[in-house]
């Protein structure tokens, strides 16, 4: 009877089909420790095999990220950029967020609100001019709603977030610091 394979080995399989079949291979990478794993796991694989070809590699940059995921992704992005070919995407979108009373949906990189981002663009990212197709309607039907709602939400971003690892810890998370933002920045969140 066969030895069971354990899931690494089982993975390494995987690898071994997808770096065959396939010319172009992409990772959707968000910084999280799943995507994180496979994105390792495939940098591995094309150095122990010498292979001489690049990893396709997708980022959705959210703007507002805890500064350790932003940090772990740019290491990895940084320490394997010979073999990486990647595509980091900034652009104004619709995204869910839990953090507000006042709207259910916010938008990163809005053009119109770059004097209080919570950090600038990262350089060589791809940005609404990369996109010819990107159009702002794409955002959704309630423009009027969301300049005053997005507001109200980026007063908050400098607030302390409390979040729980395996729920037995808690330990406060700051996304930046009134020092960090523009003056005129600091004196609209008060207001």
């Amino acid at each position: 009877m066969a030895t069971p394979k354990n899931v690494y080995e089982l993975a390494q399989e995987r690898l071994e089909l997808i770096f065959r079949e396939f010319d172009t291979i992409c990772v959707s990478f968000s910084g999280g420790k799943d995507s994180g794993v496979l994105l390792n796991l495939c940098i591995d694989y094309i150095r122990r095999n010498n292979l001489k070809r690049k990893l396709c590699v997708y980022h959705m940059d959210y703007e507002i990220q805890y500064s350790m995921t932003i940090d772990y992704v740019d290491r990895i992005l940084e320490a394997n950029k010979d073999i990486l070919e990647v595509y980091r995407v900034c652009v104004p979108f619709k995204v869910t967020t839990c953090t507000s009373m006042y709207q259910n949906y916010w938008r990163p990189w809005d053009p119109e609100m770059e004097e209080i981002w919570v950090r600038q663009m990262p350089k060589g990212s791809m940005d609404v001019k990369s996109f010819p197709f990107y159009t702002d309607a794409m955002w959704g039907p309630h423009e009027k709603d969301r300049r005053h709602g997005q507001a109200r939400l980026r007063k908050f971003v400098n607030t302390p977030v409390i979040r729980a690892d395996d729920g037995r810890f808690a330990f406060p998370v700051t996304f930046r610091t009134s020092q960090t933002r523009p003056a005129a920045s600091r004196s609209s969140a008060s207001a």
